[in-house]
């Protein structure tokens, strides 16, 4: 049996995880959640970690490294870069400031966090499907496109 993608979340409110595993659990989602509540703790997964990570949703204010931090230690480290992509921001901010910094750090999405179960559901559904079909580089499916 292969075991299961990963989905990463990073956040310091352990209701999100609630919130995330319930919408998971709505879509019939086969998708892992490894919990970290701080970048420290996320980065130190990423490096060691042979996991199959399908997608990083992570806050952008948090204690000890912020998403922001975070997300410019992991590009500065090429490996680090390619494995965790997609990294996308789930953040209750929608200050200007925020998003401009977000994709600065070269994020590929950045959302406002959803106001409840059905709104988590739904965005979560759109975000799974899209990456599903995305290319990007840690991606086993990418790979097949360049064998030659």
């Amino acid at each position: 049996m292969k075991p299961k993608e990963k989905i990463i979340l990073i956040d310091d409110n352990l209701y999100e995880v609630d919130l995330l595993n319930n919408a998971l659990e709505n879509l019939n989602a086969d998708y892992e959640i490894v919990y970290f509540s701080d970048g420290v703790d996320a980065l130190n997964y990423f490096a060691k970690t042979k996991d199959t990570i399908f997608l990083v949703i992570s806050d952008v204010h948090m204690p000890r490294m912020n998403g922001f931090e975070l997300r410019k230690v992991i590009d500065s480290h090429e490996k680090l870069k390619k494995k965790t992509i997609p990294f996308i921001f789930f953040s209750s901010s929608t200050k200007e400031r925020d998003i401009d910094e977000a994709y600065d750090c070269n994020v590929q999405g950045y959302f406002k966090k959803p106001m409840g179960l059905d709104e988590t559901t739904e965005l979560i559904h759109i975000i799974i499907k899209f990456f599903q079909r995305c290319l990007y580089p840690n991606k086993m499916e990418y790979h097949k496109y360049f064998q030659r």
